[in-house]
């Protein structure tokens, strides 16, 4: 598929996409009751938009692959991964995004103990898990 037609499947299935004046893709939220094309596919959708700073991507069943596609979008302010099977691998790496703010792990396999330990460490950062 194109990333336009990518785009635009996602668009109709109720994902909410943000352009900003000049047109970068500034805000995401992904959160639909049923994926409308591969998460590989949404993951170079997602790559093609560098200037992303807010990302939704609650529900939907990441894989590790996902992981690199995370962290290369180095303008990210805002991360929301609630319920997906994001772990302690993921977390542990946040500091490669100089600029997140904030990160929802809520209904994650994020341990408590790394939860604990990654709040001391990595100040800057919020990290909400509602659930732990």
């Amino acid at each position: 598929m194109e990333l336009s037609e990518v785009e635009q499947a996602w668009r109709e299935a109720g994902a909410e996409i943000r352009r900003g004046t000049k047109g970068s893709v500034l805000s995401a939220s992904f959160q639909v009751a049923q994926p409308p094309t591969s998460l590989a596919d949404l993951a170079e959708l997602v790559r093609s938009w560098p200037k992303v700073r807010t990302l939704n991507l609650s529900g939907l069943p990441l894989s590790d692959a996902w992981n690199d596609v995370l962290l290369s979008r180095s303008e990210l302010l805002e991360l929301v991964l609630v319920d997906t099977p994001v772990d302690d691998e993921l977390l542990v790496r946040f500091p490669e995004l100089p600029k997140l703010k904030l990160v929802d792990v809520s209904g994650t396999r994020v341990s408590a103990e790394q939860l604990a330990a990654e709040r001391k460490r990595q100040i800057r950062l919020r990290i909400v898990k509602r659930d732990g």
